[in-house]
């Protein structure tokens, strides 16, 4: 009994100060300028580079930590390229893709035979993971009829499910979702935050704003949440890997720029697969 007490009371100060004053002052501060930028298609797509941008240095310095080191004069073109290029409406994929494999390539042998192919893979899958990944979110936000609408609908069912999947975790959380990747996470978090945002989600979606029949509400929110619970563990075994809590000190109380939207960029492809699958972006 003594230990179900214990568990109680360290389960309340983890509440305690995930909802501290300042971590939800500064949360609700990113949240108004998200929302704000959503509202100017320019202003969003320049949101979405910064963050591409400082996430791919914090994913440098995690892969250095974990001693496969992605090479940033490589990384960083490559994102900016594939999020501007989204913006514009570029079409020029295939010679992307080449052109980031062979300056990844080379990047790796000027830095030696010492881990060659680890640190050649993390270079591209930088590019890719923060530049096409992220782009997504862009390209959204860049449907003609209905971007706006769309971008605040995905924002709000991946925030949702970050609070929900956080607080039922923290409070009556008891078995763990994947221990050896993010001990805190579990499975009544995590099914909690599902149920949760695919319910308020497909109630959003019924908005004459956004006009989407309840089935594609259904599976918009809830493909949503599981995509940005996935993201989220990614980027929890990302910083395992390197022996770390947070991928950054940028932002006060959340860490870094990846701890704060890394489950928004899953959530951005699987979302606009579901809009594309629906038939509401424009061939």
């Amino acid at each position: 009994m003594s230990a179900t007490v214990a568990a109680q009371a360290q389960a309340g100060q983890r509440l305690r100060q995930e909802l501290s004053l300042k971590r939800v002052g500064i949360g609700l501060l990113i949240a108004a300028l998200g929302i704000g930028c959503v509202f100017s298609k320019p202003l969003f797509g320049l949101l979405i580079l910064v963050i591409a941008l400082l996430s791919c240095v914090e994913f440098a310095r995690l892969t250095q930590r974990a001693g496969a080191a992605a090479s940033l004069w490589v990384a960083i073109p490559a994102v900016a390229g594939y999020v501007v290029a989204t913006y514009f409406n570029f079409r020029f994929e295939p010679g992307m893709v080449v052109v980031v494999t062979i300056a990844a390539m080379i990047a790796a042998l000027v830095g030696g035979v010492d881990r060659f192919a680890v640190r050649w893979g993390m270079t591209v899958i930088a590019a890719l993971y923060l530049g096409k990944i992220a782009s997504y979110l862009v390209a959204i936000r860049g449907i003609q009829h209905g971007g706006g609408p769309y971008t605040l609908w995905l924002i709000i069912i991946v925030a949702i499910t970050d609070i929900v999947g956080m607080i039922v975790g923290l409070q009556f959380g008891r078995t763990p979702l994947a221990p050896r990747i993010s001990p805190g996470k579990t499975w009544e978090g995590a099914i909690a935050a599902f149920a949760a945002s695919t319910v308020v989600g497909t109630l959003l979606g019924l908005i004459p704003i956004v006009n989407a029949p309840w089935y594609l509400g259904l599976v918009f929110s809830g493909s949503i949440s599981v995509a940005a619970q996935l993201g989220d563990l990614v980027e929890s075994a990302l910083k395992r890997n390197a022996q770390v809590k947070d991928s950054g000190q940028l932002i006060v109380g959340h860490g870094g720029v990846l701890d704060r939207f890394d489950s928004y960029f899953l959530a951005g492809v699987v979302g606009y697969a579901v809009l594309l699958w629906f038939g509401r972006v424009a061939a």
